[in-house]
């Protein structure tokens, strides 16, 4: 692969940063989904929580004050007396429309003991007349009714209760004495509708936007008849939420301990629009500073190591394309890369002059080696080297022609080739002594040695032989001079 198709530390440094930043910006993205939004979402359950009991405990409320006034009137002796005389004066001075408006009731019965209505009257107030609801309309009410067990003084009810008009808050109270001691006469009943009247002040006492339905309503929205199906005795309150609005949701029972009422407290979803708002802005920001950020140590990183480094493998490659030695043009900075560059062209320098040396070496051998070749060529005496074997590795043309062999051919062969038979087994003794000890050898000394040409004719030599040492091998010289005409 060439270098071009290589990953560059350029592009190695925009992919690692590009990474780090994006690992940044997904673990900052990650957070915000996975705690910061759930922890959002956390705070705005436990607000609509708190709406929905305090908008449970506002009814609550106003079922209390309606038993308290109840009890106010059936612990009155007129009341009291009314129950046994029947009295008209009564009715006129208590029972008038203006109670029914001044106390916002719209049901008012006394029943005895036996359930006999003594008196009773349901009032409407959009109206301003008085109706007749039909769940009231009997004139006797069954012994076993709830609102009618009240044997003993501290004996109270209070509740809802769906009519025909709409849920209604009841409360009974048994009709007593003012003293509290004597035998209960029957129970007064007060009622007040659930209108959307009284809703609405509902809401603006508790500052709670909440919504009441009669749980078997006809026109209940199809999210809320969605809802009502989770609703169970094991669950009694159920919470959802869509884009806009987080819902709490729960029943309200009757005085049958039946669901009679459906409550819905909302509240628009400000903490996590805003908290989300807010996360996008800073993670668009984040992303903005974290491109800010690629860009700068990109730039920084180029101008201060990929720069300098692309420089270097230039040099470095255009040296081996070419062979041609030469300083790197270098960006002068006080770092590593700086003192790389400095080092290699000091290296390259002192390659350069060793070349220069070498080559004025190889020119000088190259001389040598001429006149060597020249004096060896013009040697009237015959010049062989050979190795502790008796190899022969080289030989001069004077050898050559002494024994009638060219010069290649006697390259690789034994110089005991060279003597004549009857001799050779005495020139291998003394030659293996030469090879241990070459200053007592005879060979040393110059001896007198019958030889043996190429085509068989002998001939008589002068040889010396002597033993060097190059590259720690020991090589062996032989001079050789034909004394046959002697």
């Amino acid at each position: 692969m060439s270098l071009k198709n290589k990953m560059t530390v350029r592009k190695k440094i925009v992919f690692a940063v590009l990474a780090v930043v994006t690992f940044f910006l997904g673990f900052h993205l990650l957070m915000d989904s996975f705690l910061i939004l759930p922890a959002l979402e956390k705070l705005e359950l436990t607000s609509v929580r708190k709406d929905l009991q305090r908008a449970v405990r506002a009814v609550n409320s106003d079922l209390e004050h309606l038993s308290i006034h109840c009890y106010d009137w059936a612990g009155r002796n007129d009341t009291y007396r009314f129950l046994k005389d029947r009295n008209p004066e009564y009715i006129r001075n208590n029972l008038g429309e203006n109670t029914f408006i001044h106390n916002r009731l719209n049901l008012i019965y006394f029943i005895d003991n036996r359930g006999v209505v003594v008196w009773g009257r349901c009032y409407n107030n959009d109206l301003k007349e008085f109706i007749t609801i039909k769940e009231f309309a009997t004139p006797n009410w069954p012994p076993d009714h709830p609102l009618l067990q009240h044997r003993h003084a501290d004996r109270h009810l209070s509740g809802l209760l769906r009519t025909s008009l709409g849920p209604m808050m009841l409360a009974a109270r048994p009709i007593i004495p003012s003293s509290g001691e004597g035998e209960v006469r029957g129970t007064l009943v007060m009622g007040r509708l659930l209108c959307e009247k009284c809703i609405e002040m509902l809401r603006s006492r508790i500052q709670v936007d909440v919504e009441i339905w009669p749980v078997d309503h006809g026109s209940l929205p199809e999210d809320v008849c969605r809802v009502r199906e989770h609703l169970t005795p094991r669950q009694p309150t159920c919470f959802h939420a869509d884009s806009d609005w987080f819902y709490g949701y729960t029943y309200l029972r009757d005085i049958f301990n039946q669901p009679a009422l459906l409550l819905r407290a909302r509240i628009w979803r400000s903490v996590y629009k805003e908290g989300r708002t807010g996360l996008m802005i800073d993670f668009f920001t984040t992303l903005a500073a974290g491109l800010t950020v690629v860009c700068l140590l990109i730039f920084l990183l180029h101008r201060m190591v990929a720069r300098p480094l692309a420089q270097l493998s230039r040099g470095v490659a255009e040296i081996g394309e070419k062979g041609e030695l030469k300083p790197l043009e270098i960006c002068y900075q006080d770092d590593e890369i700086g003192r790389l560059q400095e080092e290699f062209n000091r290296l390259i320098s002192r390659l350069h002059d060793d070349i220069e040396k070498r080559k004025g070496i190889e020119a000088s051998l190259r001389v040598s080696q001429a006149n060597l070749s020249a004096v060896l060529e013009a040697a009237p005496d015959g010049i062989l080297t050979f190795d502790c074997r008796g190899c022969i590795k080289t030989a001069n043309p004077a050898a050559a022609r002494m024994f009638g062999y060219d010069q290649a051919a006697l390259r690789g062969r034994s110089i005991l080739m060279l003597a004549a038979a009857r001799q050779r087994q005495e020139l291998n003794e003394e030659f293996e002594k030469l090879c241990r000890e070459p200053e007592k050898s005879v060979f040393s000394l110059g001896i007198e040695v019958a030889g043996q040409r190429r085509d068989g004719s002998d001939i008589l030599v002068h040889c010396k032989i002597s033993r060097v040492e190059i590259e720690d091998k020991s090589c062996f010289i032989c001079i050789l001079r034909d004394v046959t005409g002697l």
